[in-house]
């Protein structure tokens, strides 16, 4: 029971704490608005309404964004002088890109990962992996398209749906493929050779969010 009005006993004050559970239809970077009204307050029990305009105020919460990474394994040989990141003229070269899905849902998402000129995709192995299939879904395809001579590879992952709740874990699609060091004159020792993927997806405004690896 709450004490009559005093300016500073602390005893007229009601606090109501409870919890909310975000649903798997949020978006990642969605912000979240809870609102609370004051519709009716009294001096007595069923008394009338000292609020004639109700009090309100609000709470926001935004969702977790994906988190992305890209990871060069290695290289296919392994001998001094060409270490594990060094590579020749048809050297294979194997890279992961690593997505952490947030909880709920990530519509539209895309990967496209762009190949420097001394490079091209070969195949996609190890390929793809799924950390939690059974509560992470796509709608999309995980193969991807190759185009641009094998400089640019696009995953089109459609929607992806977290219905996990347990936030102790983390959901993680991983995506392994091999590329190749062409026989070009650009390749010269000493060249660095590079490649540029982003992860994109719409969020609440439909607006693409990216994220580079």
């Amino acid at each position: 029971a709450l004490d009559p009005y005093h300016p500073t006993s602390g005893r007229n004050i009601a606090i109501i704490l409870y919890d909310a559970q975000l649903t798997s239809a949020v978006r990642p970077l969605e912000n979240l608005v809870n609102t609370a009204t004051l519709y009716h307050y009294a001096g007595v029990e069923g008394g009338p309404d000292h609020t004639l305009t109700d009090r309100t105020d609000t709470a926001t919460v935004s969702v977790a964004a994906p988190r992305a990474g890209k990871q060069l394994v290695g290289t296919e040989i392994n001998l001094a002088p060409n270490d594990n990141t060094e590579a020749v003229i048809g050297e294979m070269i194997t890279y992961t890109l690593r997505i952490t899905i947030p909880e709920g849902t990530t519509p539209n998402a895309t990967i496209v990962d762009t190949l420097d000129a001394g490079l091209a995709f070969v195949d996609f192995v190890p390929g793809f992996t799924n950390s939690n299939p059974a509560q992470v879904t796509l709608s999309g395809s995980t193969t991807p398209t190759i185009t641009d001579n094998g400089h640019t590879i696009t995953w089109n992952l459609g929607t992806i749906t977290d219905t996990n709740t347990d936030n102790a874990t983390a959901e993680v699609l991983t995506f392994g493929y091999r590329a190749v060091v062409l026989n070009v004159v650009g390749n010269q020792s000493g060249t660095l050779l590079n490649n540029s993927a982003v992860f994109s997806w719409t969020g609440d405004l439909w607006a693409p969010y990216p994220r580079r690896m």
